[in-house]
């Protein structure tokens, strides 16, 4: 097998691609293929490195639109494919799905498999960028042997947006490795988070994820600014990074947080973070 994915940056994605390949070598040996992540992410290859997962570097391959680079990726990409023989090509991402399912098909892999963790069919781009988006889409399903959702709602979503029989279909819910959380000292994590984001005894509100656009940490911003003008004790931390942190650090500073927010950066001590949050927020 075969598995591609645009980058290993922190999220969902790159988890799931890291535990799948390990999970699954002993009955179906695995290829995992990335690209480069981009200026303001964390690398995650780490955590492949942790679980004994080499990973094949594809030039050309990452987030962002360049003529020459997807074209030099989907020519590495179909040579890997011819190279190695895979009898399954399983992507993830849309750009490592595009041109990971193109090589496939172009290669002559009988099984192509595509896991979408989200999807950019509203709420990323101009109706005319997401109408060009969704064309590709419903081209790259015809050459796609099956589909894979992360939920019930998102394979509904797929079959209305791209036009597919619900037996294209597969719902197979992400699965994550959650025993580090089980095994954790409680009172020992959620001192580690405390005294190192300096907050004391008071409620802690965290929000968890990269520093984008999607994830409209403006909103919770500003929710978090009307609390915060009724309630003294409570504590905002941004855990991640990405290319709006400027952005949001001038709004902290027109709504009058400063002190009550805290940019925290990435952290890899997850278990610290959750324990030591009151409450996780989410506003995406």
């Amino acid at each position: 097998m075969l598995r591609a994915i645009a980058r290993l940056n922190v999220g969902g994605p790159a988890w799931n691609a890291v535990l799948l390949t390990a999970g699954t070598r002993a009955r179906y040996p695995t290829v995992l293929a990335v690209g480069a992540i981009g200026p303001h992410e964390a690398d995650m290859s780490g955590l492949a490195e942790a679980h004994g997962v080499s990973l094949f570097r594809i030039p050309g391959l990452g987030r962002e639109v360049r003529l020459t680079g997807d074209l030099h990726a989907l020519w590495s990409l179909w040579r890997l494919c011819r190279r190695i023989r895979p009898e399954i090509v399983h992507t993830h991402t849309a750009k490592a799905g595009t041109l990971g399912r193109l090589a496939a098909w172009l290669a002559g892999v009988p099984v192509r498999v595509h896991t979408f963790h989200g999807h950019v069919f509203r709420g990323y781009f101009g109706r005319w960028q997401t109408a060009i988006y969704i064309a590709i889409e419903r081209l790259l399903a015809r050459i796609t042997t099956r589909i894979v959702a992360i939920s019930e709602r998102q394979a509904d979503e797929l079959c209305r947006y791209l036009r597919l029989k619900a037996d294209r279909v597969t719902v197979v819910p992400l699965g994550f490795e959650l025993r580090r959380f089980v095994n954790a000292d409680p009172e020992a994590a959620r001192r580690r988070f405390r005294e190192r984001v300096g907050v004391g005894d008071r409620l802690v509100v965290t929000m968890v994820g990269r520093l984008t656009a999607i994830k409209n940490h403006a909103l919770a911003l500003r929710a978090f600014a009307e609390v915060a003008a009724e309630t003294r004790d409570v504590h905002l931390v941004l855990v991640g990074g990405g290319e709006e942190e400027p952005v949001l650090r001038a709004l902290v500073q027109r709504l009058g947080l400063s002190g009550r927010v805290q940019f925290a950066g990435w952290w890899d001590d997850l278990e610290a973070v959750y324990y030591g949050s009151d409450i996780v927020a989410l506003s995406s």
